[in-house]
């Protein structure tokens, strides 16, 4: 009977020290994101500046975008592209900083719509008619207009804090990581 209790005890003692080596968890290899907060001019022009990072072995593409910005209704922010900007491989235990790029509230498409309605107008190869090139020139600085702020020196962007969420998406198994930085136009 002590015999058994003895075999017992050192089985226990062996298979603890056992239990003992191993981890308590295998870690799952991630990727993490992290932003720093930035100040503009009231020209709404700057960027968000991230870094991701390889976590555990982390090996993979990661595709980082700026789809939310939480602000009132009817501010005027400056625009962080809505979907995926950049696409990183990341290799085990690897940092890779980057840049999410702001542009003016209204700069792009009303810049690019002139621009391009004034070329189509002039590419024509017949005698060019001068009312809708009038048209298109008086919407064109229309919009340049607004993007200076109807004459007030700023590009008409609202002056505040905002938070925008910055994503990093695994290319492969779609897992999402996220933070937030703010944006403070002056």
């Amino acid at each position: 009977m002590k015999r058994r209790w003895l075999l017992l005890f050192v089985g226990m003692l062996a298979f603890g020290s056992v239990l003992d080596s191993l981890p308590a968890h295998a870690a799952t290899p991630s990727f993490t994101i992290s932003a720093t907060n930035v100040t503009l001019p009231s020209s709404g022009d700057g960027s968000i500046p991230f870094v991701l990072t390889s976590v555990d072995g982390y090996v993979g593409t990661v595709a980082v975008s700026c789809p939310e910005v939480n602000a009132p209704a009817g501010a005027r922010i400056p625009y962080c592209g809505g979907g995926p900007v950049f696409a990183f491989s990341l290799t085990a235990e690897e940092r890779v900083t980057g840049n999410l790029t702001l542009t003016p509230y209204g700069v792009p498409v009303p810049l690019a719509a002139g621009a391009l309605l004034v070329g189509l107008t002039l590419r024509r190869k017949r005698k060019v008619a001068w009312p809708p090139l009038a048209l298109v020139l008086a919407c064109t600085l229309a919009s340049l207009g607004e993007i200076a702020g109807c004459g007030s020196g700023t590009s008409g962007m609202t002056p505040g804090t905002y938070a925008y969420t910055i994503t990093a998406t695994d290319a492969k198994t779609n897992v999402v990581v996220s933070t937030t930085a703010n944006v403070t136009v002056r």
